[in-house]
């Protein structure tokens, strides 16, 4: 007896020293299988410096973590730090739990050309693996639940090559207290965003998979709309578009019903002004104050309660061809330049 529990007991001991062993060796591990099939794994180059896994606890985090264009040269994305947390026991149970996400530090360039952007390949990488569980279909369902995640200090560039616009946000802050699926759970997030030519964006999501009901609430504080310009380009031809947007706007509905959604709120324009491209200002005001009793799309119901314009200004220049306003939307400065023409051809025909 006390020879078997002797053998026993230098099996244990053999497998627990084994054990350590491998827990001590697992964090350099991970770290080269990263750096070594990255590629394979995301399509992308991967570079990590430091890796620490806890097998116990379900802990891994990743430092200083790499992330390539397609030509494995110009840099895609850098994180700082990676902490994720797994409740390990759960997954007997068919049940995965991240117990918290923490991304600290990452630094992003997102270039759009067209319908194309220079994270396309990565999707199109993961679109095309097969799905693990599409063999198991009957197998038993599992229950997904993802607590305390938090994406800390974010810096994102992002470029339209095609419209040569550029947005930058210096400091991105969301806080996730929790994402359930399977569950009647709410969903919620935070998210803060500072911009780097300043103005700020903030909101507040409520929101649950099993109804698709969600509850939105969104601040803005000094946002030049400046940004905006490029985007009306292809209506109107603007020389300067200037203001800065402050307000809060409230959204309840269904994402099966989004037309049913009902908007409240107010928004506050300061400093708006508007040239053509000959340097002249359409339209201005000191401010331009708008509160929304209740917008309501499906209902074709849009209850302002208020509207108030101050220190607003127009201006109108009337020319021997035409005035002003002829060549402040894109149709009209194309009928305008076909009439000029038409009226030039005129001329030579007469000499």
């Amino acid at each position: 007896m006390k020879k078997r529990l002797k053998v026993v007991s230098i099996v244990a001991a053999s497998v627990m020293g084994l054990l350590a062993v491998l827990l001590c060796f697992a964090s350099p591990v991970t770290k080269n299988y990263v750096n070594r099939h990255g590629k394979t794994l995301t399509g992308r180059k991967v570079q990590v410096d430091k890796v620490k896994v806890n097998a116990l606890s379900g802990r891994i985090m990743l430092f200083g973590l790499e992330v390539m264009e397609e030509d494995d040269t110009v840099l895609f994305l850098e994180i700082d730090t990676v902490d994720v947390k797994i409740a390990l026991l759960k997954l007997l149970s068919h049940n995965l739990e991240m117990r918290h996400a923490f991304v600290t530090g990452l630094k992003v360039n997102i270039l759009q050309d067209g319908n194309h952007f220079n994270f396309s390949s990565i999707i199109d990488h993961f679109a095309s693996q097969k799905d693990p569980l599409a063999s198991h279909s009957t197998s038993k369902k599992w229950r997904l639940g993802f607590d305390d995640i938090r994406l800390r200090h974010w810096k994102v560039s992002y470029k339209d090559l095609q419209r040569k616009s550029q947005w930058d946000l210096s400091d991105v802050n969301l806080l996730i207290p929790g994402i359930y699926f399977n569950s009647d759970r709410n969903t919620g997030a935070g998210l803060e965003l500072e911009m780097a030519g300043g103005g700020s964006l903030t909101t507040k999501l409520d929101y649950n998979m099993q109804s698709n009901h969600f509850n939105l609430t969104l601040r803005v504080n000094d946002f030049a709309i400046s940004s905006a310009k490029v985007y009306l380009d292809d209506a109107m031809q603007l020389e300067r578009l200037d203001g800065t947007l402050a307000g809060e706007l409230k959204a309840i509905g269904n994402l099966s019903e989004l037309l049913k959604t009902k908007v409240t709120g107010s928004l506050d324009l300061k400093n708006f002004a508007m040239s053509n491209t000959n340097g002249q200002e359409m339209w201005g005001a000191k401010s331009v104050l708008v509160k929304i009793k209740e917008m309501n799309l499906d209902a074709l119901n849009v209850d302002i309660e208020k509207v108030v314009i101050d220190g607003a200004r127009s201006h109108f220049c009337r020319y021997k061809e035409g005035n002003s306003y002829n060549a402040f939307f894109v149709a009209d400065k194309k009928q305008s330049d076909d009439n000029r023409q038409a009226t030039v051809e005129a001329r030579k025909k007469e000499k």
